[in-house]
């Protein structure tokens, strides 16, 4: 694998188009494939060789998942789908889900998944070795150790992080989240890690903190955050909360979620409205904080949602690049 296809590890076989399985969820497959065409064309990057995103199967996920739920992905991966997407309301119902117009089986979505924890361990092995490296995938944090939510299957960042520490090449690690939504997932499963320190950046309100259920898992606190108001000032507080979280860990992990985005689609990210310089700023912040003190980062996507959104990876993936001495071609 040459030095480019280190920095960025792109498996277009993860992609999913979501109306083929007759789910209605406006996540685009372009939000991928756009940046990965502009810095293919600007930095002659390449894709991933697609035979490394299957290295690992269903066993992977034992190292981050409860014996209950590994079973329960093996024996009935199509409930597994339905929780995931939240394609079934309460009341029995289908949620944004037509069955009928579906010409894929719903279990597809399992290898999917585990293509992105296969993506996300490859850019940590790459972060490792040359500093940085970006996942066009992962960032499944909503997903706990013992069930999937928010469209996120499987936690591969937790996973990614356990496979290095089994492997000893880590000690410990931060896994720091810019998604508009809270790492509950994440948050979750690292609460009683003293390995793993967790940061969010996220609205205060909205889902997944509007339950009924105070004591639900969803309000376990990260290691630190820090809940934002529309009318806030984000960066301050995001400078001002990396300063406070003060990162020193062998590794970490940047959520590089990009529903903060003022043109994102999605209705329950609408709390946090970022413009397109104000999202580049904050990455550049989380970038270049991580840079200066020597911690290996590896970028992970997380949520963006409708045509606008391939614009906050593209910038990124720009900037990156560019100080990473890629040479344009």
């Amino acid at each position: 694998m040459s030095g480019k296809r280190n920095l960025v590890i792109y498996n277009p076989c993860s992609l999913q188009h979501y109306k083929e399985y007759g789910i209605g969820i406006p996540m685009l497959n372009e939000r991928v494939e756009k940046p990965f065409a502009y810095i293919s064309q600007k930095y002659g990057v390449q894709a991933t060789d697609e035979a490394l995103f299957s290295k690992f199967g269903g066993e992977i996920l034992k190292l981050a998942h409860s014996k209950e739920y590994c079973e329960k992905v093996e024996n009935n991966p199509d409930q597994v789908v339905l929780d995931t997407y939240e394609l079934i309301k309460d009341d029995g119902s289908y949620n944004r889900y037509d069955p009928s117009c579906a010409t894929l089986p719903l279990s597809d979505f399992v290898k999917k998944a585990l293509s992105h924890i296969n993506g996300t361990i490859l850019a940590c092995e790459s972060a490792m070795d040359i500093g940085f490296s970006y996942h066009l995938g992962g960032g499944m944090h909503h997903a706990m150790s013992f069930r999937p939510g928010g469209f996120c299957m499987f936690n591969d960042m937790v996973t990614a992080i356990k496979y290095l520490q089994q492997n000893g090449k880590i000690k410990n690690a931060v896994i720091i989240d810019m998604d508009a939504h809270k790492g509950d997932g994440t948050a979750q499963m690292t609460y009683s890690d003293d390995s793993i320190r967790s940061f969010s950046i996220h609205m205060k309100d909205g889902w997944p903190l509007d339950k009924e259920d105070k004591n639900d898992p969803s309000y376990i606190p990260s290691s630190f955050d820090i809940e934002v108001e529309r009318d806030d000032d984000y960066l301050s507080l995001l400078k001002k909360g990396l300063e406070d979280f003060n990162p020193r860990e062998d590794f970490a992990i940047v959520i590089h979620g990009a529903d903060v985005y003022e043109k994102d689609e999605l209705e329950s990210a609408s709390l946090i409205q970022l413009t397109k310089e104000e999202v580049l700023e904050r990455d550049k912040i989380t970038y270049n904080l991580l840079k200066d003190r020597g911690i290996p980062q590896a970028w992970v996507m997380a949520g963006g949602y409708g045509k606008y959104v391939h614009e906050i990876f593209t910038q990124f993936l720009d900037y990156s690049l560019d100080d990473q001495g890629v040479a344009r071609v």
